[in-house]
């Protein structure tokens, strides 16, 4: 059984605190019985950590219990290995940064790891009976610097490398930076964001959402055989991201509105686009930029959200389904275009609607998607974008393959897509099982 270990119990929440809070920030929390509470700390103090993934799976999903430190005679501790989660909330570089939090200009907090740990838990980790789990799996994690700094924090607290276990989410950190090989510090990458959004699909297909004033409804394979008259569909929650600004851009520089659904809700303050471009195509993108700017925001299936709604909707929760059994590609933007990669729910999203897709993420991106067991449609469309590492050279060659599909009948398009049905039921039905995936538990249990 897996154990988890946290510093001090919240006894108005009736659970633990966040491993990282420190004590400041718990007091304060222990004055609140409030049901917005958190909200309430946010503004208040920056939060270096929550709770999330790793505590639902380990205690909620799979009976996996914890240990309040505090509670505890950590010198004659005999048990077994405590695993002691600190769940990164916002920015992890809280931890070796020497920052301070004011409350009514008096400061209240200090944020580095060594003030927001409890000295229980650094004597059972030098007692080998604990270690520190650091999960940032729900974010890109290719911090370098993060990293070797923190190595030399832990340090000064004679703590080693090896008391320190990273989920992160960059699945190719070691293809980015092979030094950190060098360090004995223990890193896993679960795909978790996958496996979530998966799990999401199957509630979605067992009870049908209704809250954006549509049904999303489960369909079947029998269902999709009629042509459609839109060539892609790209859903899109902001157009902050460079490469989205971008893309934008290239469908109002092609007039490719008529062919496409699309969405991008929150817009940005200025101009965004993507570094390393060739000239010749910056400069032609840029002469539409206004033009894409002025029509922001643009709505596809969100018109019944309030803005805040907005800014959280997960298109895993809900999908209108007239959309997609009307158009044939799905053009996803992944978070990461540049290095990272970092599959989300955008990867899931044309997999349940039955839909293939081009997609904008980092270099060996598809590779990484069909080592896990998905497939991918090289062939009709050419994905040898995969391959390009020179993200102007990549962003250019996505764009010129959407051009390119887009000059094609929508006979031969429809032609194409009832010949895939088949790949497109295995990804979705492999999208099923891959929801049936533990997550964290295996790895933790190696160091028990």
């Amino acid at each position: 059984m897996i154990t988890l270990a946290y510093d001090r119990y919240d006894s108005i929440r009736k659970s633990p605190y966040p491993n990282g809070w420190g004590d400041e920030l718990c007091n304060y929390a222990e004055t609140l019985n409030d049901p917005e509470y958190f909200n309430i700390l946010r503004s208040k103090f920056q939060l270096a950590s929550g709770h999330s993934e790793l505590r639902g799976n380990v205690i909620d999903k799979n009976g996996g219990k914890y240990v309040i430190l505090k509670d505890m005679d950590y010198q004659n501790y005999n048990g077994e290995i405590l695993f002691y989660p600190i769940e990164i909330f916002g920015n992890h570089n809280y931890f070796i940064e020497e920052a301070f939090i004011k409350i009514n200009d008096v400061i209240q907090q200090s944020i580095k790891f060594a003030k927001l740990v409890s000295n229980e838990a650094i004597e059972l980790a030098k007692l080998n009976k604990l270690k520190f789990v650091f999960n940032i799996s729900h974010e890109p994690f290719s911090d370098k610097n993060f990293i070797f700094k923190f190595s030399e924090e832990i340090k000064k607290l004679n703590l080693k490398e090896s008391d320190f276990i990273f989920f992160g989410g960059s699945s190719n950190l070691f293809d980015l930076y092979p030094e950190i090989k060098s360090k004995d510090f223990v890193f896993y990458f679960e795909n978790d964001l996958l496996i979530s959004s998966c799990k999401k699909i199957n509630d979605l297909k067992n009870e049908p959402y209704y809250g954006l004033g549509y049904k999303s409804e489960w369909f079947n394979s029998n269902q999709i055989l009629n042509k459609r008259n839109k060539y892609f569909v790209c859903p899109n929650r902001n157009a902050t991201k460079p490469h989205r600004f971008s893309l934008g851009c290239y469908f109002e520089m092609k007039n490719l509105w008529e062919k496409i659904y699309c969405s991008f809700l929150q817009k940005p303050k200025s101009i965004q686009i993507i570094k390393y471009l060739s000239i010749d195509f910056e400069n032609k993108i840029k002469e539409f930029a206004n033009n894409f700017l002025e029509k922001l925001p643009i709505e596809m299936d969100t018109e019944n959200l309030n803005e805040s709604e907005k800014e959280s909707f997960e298109v895993t929760k809900a999908f209108k389904k007239e959309i997609y059994l009307d158009s044939y590609i799905h053009i996803i933007t992944e978070t990461n275009f540049e290095k990272d990669i970092f599959p989300t729910e955008k990867l899931i999203n044309p997999i349940i609607v039955l839909q293939p897709f081009i997609l904008f993420g980092a270099p060996g991106y598809l590779k990484y998607v069909k080592e896990l067991g998905f497939k991918t449609f090289d062939g009709f469309i050419d994905e040898s974008y995969d391959n390009e590492y020179d993200s102007g050279k990549r962003f250019e060659m996505l764009c010129n393959e959407i051009d390119r599909l887009s000059k094609l009948s929508l006979e031969e398009i429809h032609n194409w897509y009832i010949s895939i049905i088949p790949i497109l039921e295995y990804n979705r039905n492999f999208a099923m099982e891959f929801a049936n995936k533990t997550m964290f538990i295996e790895n933790l249990k190696k160091h028990i």
